[in-house]
Parts: structure tokens; sequence; C-alpha cells
């Protein structure tokens, strides 16, 4: 039987369907997502700061379900996303961390490190705001590194 999910139904089987259910049974939900290497590295051009595919409406969605929701970013560059800074209450952003990723984000969630909130690159609010947008259009020229 399909779950209602705001102006669609959901399969309770699908992969969305358990996130939300687990969701919904937890004190607190933490979604990661981000990107990989198909998306974001050194010889590829994005044409969007948005995370790939259906990853923003996954967190709308834990979070509808569990509003002590964490997100955590694992990703190779900035990312705009503006809805989960505004409405979840706790995000992180981990970058591409190597083999002891997994433990220094637990070390994070469970309080043992403080990450202190320093950034190393500039987190734009969308494509338009960068820098980069007049001065160099992505869908018009190929990456140096093709």
């Amino acid at each position: 039987m399909k779950q209602q999910i705001e102006d669609r139904l959901v399969e309770p089987n699908s992969g969305l369907g358990k996130a939300i259910a687990y969701a919904a049974r937890a004190d607190v939900a933490v979604v990661v997502c981000g990107t990989d290497l198909s998306v974001a590295d050194e010889g590829t051009d994005r044409s969007s700061l948005g995370l790939p595919g259906e990853q923003e409406q996954l967190i709308k969605e834990v979070y509808a379900a569990n509003p002590n929701t964490v997100v955590v970013l694992v990703q190779g560059s900035s990312l705009a996303v503006n809805w989960a800074q505004d409405s979840v209450p706790a995000m992180l952003t981990a970058w591409y961390g190597g083999q002891a990723q997994g433990t220094a984000i637990a070390d994070v969630l469970f309080g043992d490190y403080n990450p202190a909130g320093r950034l190393s690159a500039t987190w734009y609010a969308g494509t338009a705001d960068a820098i980069f947008q007049n001065l160099y259009l992505l869908e018009r020229r190929p990456s140096f590194h093709a």
C-alpha cells in the first residue's frame, strides 16, 4: 500500500519510502548526500551548484517525517543547499575525507569533536551568484582537462 507524501504517492518498500519510515521512528535522522567523482572533480565542469538527482527531495521528505534531521554533505566542491540551510537544524560538510571519514563524521555528530565551522572554499547561494558565471560560460567551453 502506497503512502501519501505531500502531493504524490510513495511506495513503502522503495528506498525513499524506507528512508521516510526510518526517519519517522528515529530520535534524530541523518541524511548523507552530496557528489561523487562522476559529478565533481578537477576534470569535470558543472552546470549547476545544486545537489545531483533527487537528493534535495530526499532531505525535504526525511525532514517532514522528522524535524530533528541532520544533513551531512560529502562532496568535492561547494553546493547550493539553500533549502536545507534554511530549514534543517544542523548541517555538516565533510568533503572527500579518505578512509577515516566515517569515524571523523561520527566524532562530530556525537559531539566528540568540534569542527569549528571553517570552510576552505567559497559557497555561493546558486550558480547565478558565482563570480565565474559572467566570465566563463560553462556550457560553451570545454574543460581544460578534457
